[in-house]
C-alpha cells in the first residue's frame, strides 16, 4: 500500500485455503484494520472455546471413556470409533497407531475439538447434556468466524 492515508486504514490480509479437489490456494488482499481486528478477536474467542471445551470434556468424561473401551479388542474399538470403517483411520492404520502410541493415547486424542462429536455419539450423551450444549455453541462460533472471514474477503481490495 503506497498511499500514506490508506496505509493507516488497511492491512494486508492473507488466507490459505483449500479449493475443490484439495488444491491449496492463497488469498491476498487489503482489508480494513477494524475488520481484521474483529476477525482476530473472533478467532481467539473460538480457540479459547475449543480449548475450554476439550478440557471440560476430558475432566468430565475421560475416565468413563477409558472404562467404556476397557476389555474390548482393538478391532472392536476401531469399529466403534470409525462406525465399522466408514471414516478414518483404516484398520491397518489404527493398528499401526496403537502400536506406536498406545491405545490409551489414541483414545485420549478424541478429547480434542474435532473428536468430541464421536465422544458424544459413542457415550450416548443426550443432546441436552452440558457437553453437547457447549459443542453446539462452539460450532456456532465457528460458523460466525467463517462468515466474518467471508465478509473480510468480500470487502478486501486486491
Amino acid at each position: 500500500m503506497h498511499c500514506p492515508a490508506c496505509a493507516t486504514k488497511y492491512d494486508l490480509y492473507v488466507r490459505n485455503y483449500t479449493e475443490r479437489k484439495g488444491m491449496a490456494a492463497t488469498f491476498r488482499g487489503w482489508a480494513l484494520r477494524n475488520l481484521l481486528g474483529e476477525l482476530a478477536a473472533a478467532g481467539a474467542k473460538l480457540n479459547d472455546a475449543k480449548q475450554s471445551l476439550a478440557t471440560f470434556a476430558s475432566a468430565q468424561f475421560g475416565d468413563h471413556w477409558q472404562a467404556y473401551f476397557a476389555g474390548k479388542t482393538k478391532k472392536a474399538i476401531w469399529s466403534e470409533l470409525t462406525e465399522s470403517g466408514k471414516c478414518y483411520p483404516s484398520l491397518k492404520t489404527f493398528y499401526t497407531q496403537t502400536r506406536k502410541s498406545g491405545l490409551e493415547h489414541i483414545l485420549t486424542e478424541y478429547f480434542s475439538y474435532q473428536g468430541l462429536p464421536k465422544v458424544v455419539r459413542i457415550l450416548g450423551l443426550s443432546p441436552q447434556s452440558e457437553l453437547a450444549r457447549q459443542l453446539e455453541e462452539t460450532e456456532h462460533l465457528e460458523s460466525e468466524l467463517k462468515e466474518m472471514d467471508g465478509n473480510v474477503r468480500e470487502h478486501a481490495l486486491g
